[in-house]
C-alpha cells in the first residue's frame, strides 16, 4: 500500500470540506480514503475520474456525485493516472465501453460512410491505376477467357470477318498489341474490344455502316478500347467493388470468380463516360493520323441512332450516345480539322463489305 499523503480533502453534496487522508492499495488496485473518525472508503481505480488541474487534481467516482476529491500533491494525481493508463482503464476501447448508444450509431454511421465512399470512389480509382501494373499477359488470358465465352457461341463470319481484317490493315490504329478482327453472325447491333486485342463486330452492325469513314470511326473507336485497356479497368473496378462488399459482410464466398462472371458477360457491360469520351476522341485522332474524314465519326453515331431497337440491347446499350458525347465530338473536329486523303483500297474493300451483307 502506497504511503498516506496529506493536503486530501473531500468535499461531499452538502458543501462542507474535510481534511482526510488517502492511500492506494496495489493489490485490489483501490484508492483507501481514510477519515478523521477512523472510517474508509474504497474507491476502484478503473471507476476514478481526474481532473488534473494547474494547482490541484479533481477526483471523482463514477456514478457518485455526491462526494469530490480536492488533492493538491499533483504528484501523487500523476501517479494515479498512470495506474490507470497502465491498467488499460484509460484511452478509446475503455471509453468506447462506457459510451452511450448514440456514440455506437455515430460510430457505425461513419463506417457505412467510409464503406460508401470507398465503393463509389476510393476504391474504383485504385483498381483503375493499379492495372498500369497488371502485365500485358494478363490481359491475354483474361482475353481468351472472353473469346471462349461470348465468341464460341456464335458463327464467325469468315470471308467478311477476313475482308474487315483487310480493311483494318489499311489503318495505323498505333496499339502496342496487333488487332484481329471477327465478325460473328448476330441479329443484334453491337461491337466490342477484347483485351487481347480482338475486335468483335456483329453482323447486323456491319449490314447498317454507310460508308468506310463510319466503319474506320468504329475501328478506332474500339481500337483505342484496347490500346487504353479499358476493359481490364472496368473488370478491375467490377471486382474491387465485390471484394469491398464481401470483406465488409463476410461474404468471401465466389470472390475469385468476379473478373470471370463480369467477363462472360462483357456484351453487356456499359464504359464510364470517361473511357467512352477517351475512346471518341482518341479515334478521332487516329483518324487524322490516317487522313480519314472525322466525321465519319458523327455519321457512326446518327447512324447508331436511327437504327436504335427497343427490341434487343445493342450498340447503344453499352455505349450511349448522348447530345453531350455529339457535341464533343463535333467541337474536337471543329478544333481539329485535320487533312483528308480519299483512300481507294478502304472504300473498295467496304464495298466489297456490303455486297456480302
Amino acid at each position: 500500500m502506497q504511503p498516506l499523503v496529506a493536503s486530501i480533502y473531500i468535499r461531499k453534496a452538502d458543501g462542507v470540506r474535510t481534511s482526510i487522508q488517502i492511500s492506494f492499495d496495489e493489490i485490489s488496485d483501490d484508492l483507501i480514503l481514510l477519515f478523521e473518525n477512523d472510517t474508509r472508503e474504497n474507491w476502484p481505480l478503473k471507476r476514478i475520474k481526474l481532473q488534473i488541474r494547474h494547482t490541484h487534481t479533481l477526483c471523482t467516482l463514477e456514478n457518485n456525485k455526491e462526494a469530490v476529491l480536492e488533492i493538491q500533491d499533483n504528484q501523487f494525481a500523476g501517479f494515479l493516472k498512470d495506474k490507470q493508463r497502465k491498467k488499460g482503464y484509460t484511452g478509446f476501447i475503455p471509453w468506447l465501453n462506457q459510451a452511450g448508444i448514440w456514440v455506437y450509431g455515430v460510430i457505425f454511421a461513419c463506417f457505412i460512410g467510409f464503406l460508401l465512399l470507398a465503393y463509389f470512389f476510393i476504391l474504383p480509382f485504385l483498381a483503375e491505376m493499379a492495372v498500369s501494373f497488371i502485365p500485358l499477359a494478363i490481359d491475354d488470358k483474361v482475353g481468351q477467357l472472353i473469346f471462349e465465352s461470348n465468341i464460341s457461341m456464335y458463327e464467325n463470319d469468315t470471308a467478311q470477318s477476313r475482308r474487315v481484317s483487310d480493311f483494318a490493315k489499311n489503318i495505323h490504329f498505333g496499339t502496342e498489341r496487333p488487332l484481329r478482327f471477327y465478325v460473328l453472325r448476330s441479329p443484334e447491333e453491337n461491337a466490342f474490344a477484347i483485351p487481347d486485342g480482338s475486335i468483335v463486330i456483329y453482323s447486323s452492325l456491319l449490314r447498317i455502316l454507310k460508308s468506310e469513314k463510319e466503319l474506320a470511326a468504329l475501328m478506332a473507336h474500339e481500337a483505342t478500347h484496347v490500346s487504353e485497356r479499358h476493359t481490364m479497368k472496368l473488370l478491375s473496378k467490377n471486382a474491387a467493388a465485390y471484394l469491398l462488399v464481401s470483406v465488409a459482410f463476410g461474404d468471401a464466398q465466389g470472390v475469385m470468380s468476379t473478373l470471370a462472371n463480369n467477363a462472360n458477360s462483357l456484351g453487356s457491360l456499359s464504359f464510364s463516360r470517361k473511357f467512352e469520351e477517351e475512346a471518341d476522341l482518341k479515334g478521332l485522332e487516329i483518324l487524322r493520323q490516317n487522313r480519314i474524314d472525322q466525321q465519319g465519326m458523327l455519321d457512326l453515331m446518327n447512324t447508331l441512332q436511327e437504327h436504335d431497337s427497343l427490341n434487343f440491347p445493342g450498340f447503344l446499350s453499352t455505349h450511349p450516345i448522348t447530345e453531350k458525347r455529339i457535341e464533343y465530338v463535333r467541337k474536337a473536329i471543329a478544333d481539329q480539322p485535320g487533312q483528308i486523303q480519299p483512300n481507294e483500297s478502304l472504300r473498295t474493300i467496304f464495298q466489297e463489305i456490303l455486297k456480302d451483307e
